[in-house]
């Protein structure tokens, strides 16, 4: 008996089908990348809050032990560098032209620093890959002052503004007497030696903000904002307006999701 044989022949894919199947991998590839990078930008948002909510704390913390908030970065103080908590030989650990040498040694006769933060990081937004931590590689210990993202100069404000009034922390801010945004300052003076003891600025004074997701989140524009009462809004930054800088000017409150 003679047996016939079959042979079993296997089908691939046409072109066409392979065409489809890459196109869909590429579609939900794109959907993916899209998700894990709104996923990681939400993250680093979040972890720009508790940054913000802990530097609200030290602040506190400083103006029970001190009698007042931290001088502003400059001829008077190192700011919110203040409130870090630096080495053996404090008064070598900030360089503040960026020339790789320590400036100005006698600042923290004035303006003490207090030791609330013990990390360099806590002070740096992770959106922000603009500045390094130190200014000199070769010396671990030279921080760069711009490595603090929450006292920064912000770009959008008035072309008259001083660079002081452009910093995103600053105690005084120039409002008259007069004017409603007077007590929505944390000094009530130009220099440490004229701020009132009494003086006690409203719970909706703007301690300082964070610009560094105010081009990369969504929506754009915005910026996360710390109130002295703690609160921290995402929310619209003002356009800026000739005679007034940054936020002084009290913004519409409200998180943004």
């Amino acid at each position: 008996m003679i047996r016939s044989k079959r042979r079993s022949r296997r089908r691939g894919f046409t072109l066409v089908e392979l065409i489809f199947a890459i196109t869909i991998l590429s579609f939900l590839a794109t959907i993916t990348a899209g998700a894990l990078k709104r996923t990681a930008a939400g993250n680093r948002r979040v972890a720009c809050m508790t940054n913000l909510h802990n530097l609200h704390q030290a602040l506190r913390m400083y103006k029970l032990d001190e009698g007042r908030y931290p001088a502003r970065i400059g001829t008077t103080g190192w700011g919110l560098w203040a409130l870090f908590t630096y080495g053996e030989d404090p008064e070598n650990l900030i360089d503040t032209n960026g020339d790789g040498n320590p400036d100005n040694p006698d600042l923290l006769t004035s303006a003490p620093e207090s030791g609330y933060i013990s990390g360099a990081k806590s002070l740096h937004c992770p959106e922000d890959k603009a500045n390094s931590q130190q200014t000199d590689s070769a010396n671990p210990l030279r921080y760069n002052p711009n490595y603090c993202s929450y006292q920064v100069l912000d770009p959008i404000t008035p072309s008259g503004a001083t660079t002081t009034d452009r910093y995103t922390y600053q105690p005084y801010r120039g409002q008259a007497s007069t004017s409603a945004d007077y007590q929505r300052q944390l000094w009530n003076g130009a220099i440490e030696s004229s701020v009132s003891p009494d003086w006690h600025p409203q719970e909706n004074t703007v301690l300082t903000w964070c610009l560094w997701h105010r081009d990369r989140a969504k929506p754009a524009g915005y910026d996360l904002v710390l109130f002295l009462d703690g609160q921290v809004d995402f929310v619209a930054m003002p356009d800026p307006a000739a005679t007034t800088s940054g936020w002084e000017r009290l913004p519409v409150q409200g998180s943004v999701e």
